[in-house]
């Protein structure tokens, strides 16, 4: 016969086996690629490089960023209260991180977040209207950047008081991936760096029971 108990302890373990070794990979990347936990220089950033860096001034910068699946990193000057992520640069400090399959446009409902809502609801408009009685499926994000507990949810950069401030997206592509795998690439980062003060959500892997 069969045992389904220890079954689910098997295959439970070596996925965390399997997990913990992905984990590490991502550590050593992560400790090439940001060594002394600093942020390299633009200049330092290959073409073949796994990292993208973008500083973001206006949306077209935005733009810039890749559309599929990746890892990113939020940095900036503007003050985040009890912030103890220690990557940085010689002037900003990562306040978040996260993954997505739409790297630039949740990089974008951050960062210009009334220009993400307005985007959206025109393509939801736009496809309603060619597809009547069709329901438009895309990806939604209500939750976004929150800077001070209980504050706007979403920033626009490009508007005061943030404007004011300098703003750098770092984003590792990991296009193929599943999102298992980029939360993995999340805690690994948090693990290395300390959690950013602004991502604030709890990381639940398809690998926890």
């Amino acid at each position: 016969m069969y045992d389904v108990v220890k079954m689910k302890h098997d295959l439970n373990h070596a996925t965390q086996v399997v997990g913990n070794r992905i984990k590490d990979d991502f550590k050593a990347a992560f400790r090439r690629i940001y060594e002394g936990e600093r942020v390299p220089e633009a200049s330092s950033v290959n073409i073949g490089s796994p990292l993208k860096r973008h500083e973001i001034t206006s949306d077209s910068d935005i733009d810039k960023i890749v559309s599929s699946e990746g890892f990113y990193i939020l940095l900036t000057n503007y003050p985040v209260q009890e912030n103890t992520c220690r990557l940085h640069t010689p002037d900003l400090r990562a306040v978040y991180r996260g993954e997505c399959t739409k790297t630039r446009q949740r990089v974008m409902s951050h960062l210009s977040n009334s220009r993400y809502h307005s985007t959206y609801h025109e393509r939801a408009d736009a496809y309603r209207l060619k597809n009547p009685g069709k329901q438009y499926h895309e990806d939604y994000w209500p939750h976004c950047l929150k800077l001070e507990p209980g504050g706007a949810s979403g920033i626009n950069v490009n508007q005061e008081p943030y404007s004011g401030y300098q703003w750098l997206v770092l984003v590792h592509p990991m296009r193929g991936s599943s999102r298992p795998v980029r939360q993995l690439a999340e805690e690994a980062f948090d693990e290395l760096f300390n959690k950013p003060a602004a991502s604030r959500e709890k990381l639940a892997t398809s690998r926890r029971s």
